[in-house]
């Protein structure tokens, strides 16, 4: 930047820019519920899945399992995105959550069902 005259000829420094501290992208019980959440589904669905029998009204189909692969992909993509882009405007939980379920019947049709 260059200096700036002022009225009486003098170069005074250009002012400074305050740029604001960067906040962080969640609080720690927001990391905390994020990771809960990861390992409970990704610990309780297969083992819901594999260790119930088929008539237990805890087992989990097949259907659901693969459905809840697809949901936490699609979420892991959207989150990727968010730190890829990491812009506060543009891409936020919002969006993510957003384009999560809107993926969803997109990724159903995939498969046929």
């Amino acid at each position: 930047m260059a200096a700036i005259l002022n009225e009486s000829g003098t170069l005074v420094p250009p002012p400074r820019v305050q740029l604001q501290s960067p906040t962080a992208f969640l609080p720690l019980w927001g990391w905390a519920a994020l990771i809960g959440f990861l390992l409970i589904a990704a610990v309780l669905v297969p083992l819901l899945a594999l260790a119930l029998p088929q008539g237990s009204s805890l087992h989990l189909s097949q259907y659901w399992v693969g459905l809840s692969g697809k949901i936490l992909c699609y979420a892991m993509v959207a989150l990727a995105m968010d730190l890829v882009w990491a812009t506060p405007a543009f891409c936020r939980w919002a969006t993510a959550c957003s384009s999560l379920w809107a993926a969803m019947p997109w990724a159903c049709t995939l498969t046929g069902r």
